[in-house]
């Protein structure tokens, strides 16, 4: 038996429905983002176990490895941002910042009383950080070029 996919929605409700489940994910994504943030710094003040937050952190992970695949695999990389080294190396700094930030008051939280080796311990993750973004950035944008080419080859071939 064929299934059909019958809308009772024309164009135009279709294309607000496409608007309102984009805007929802991007809602549940950078939601889920902030509670896992909020809950790391809450559970570390606690007993640092972050056995909590395994679940929000699989669905966030499953979220981000989706829209990344599914990009990648249409030759999309963002509405904005051109994927070329100097955008890669400006969002793995920020990155590498937002870590030092999150992993410093971890540390100060946990022990208070070492700053300067939170400070130090702080600045090698958020090196660390920034350089695996950047690897990861650059060799995702490699393998979306080479996929965009093949599509706009294909596409060609169809015209003709």
């Amino acid at each position: 038996m064929k299934r059909v996919n019958k809308t009772n929605l024309d164009e135009r409700q279709e294309l607000i429905l496409l608007k309102i489940e984009h805007n929802a994910f991007w809602l549940a994504f950078w939601a889920l983002f902030a509670s896992i943030l909020i809950q790391m710094i809450r559970l570390i003040r606690l007993d640092g176990s972050t056995e909590a937050i395994a679940g929000e952190f699989l669905v966030f992970s499953l979220m981000a490895a989706y829209m990344t695949l599914s990009s990648i695999r249409h030759g999309i990389w963002d509405r904005h941002l051109k994927p070329d080294l100097k955008t890669n190396l400006f969002v793995s700094l920020i990155a590498g910042l937002f870590i030092v930030v999150v992993q410093l008051i971890q540390s100060q939280l946990r022990y208070p009383g070492a700053f300067l080796r939170s400070i130090s311990a702080s600045l090698i993750t958020g090196f660390i950080t920034c350089l695996i973004s950047f690897l990861a950035l650059t060799i995702f944008a490699s393998i979306m070029k080479r996929k965009q080419q093949k599509l706009e080859a294909e596409e060609e071939e169809n015209m003709e």
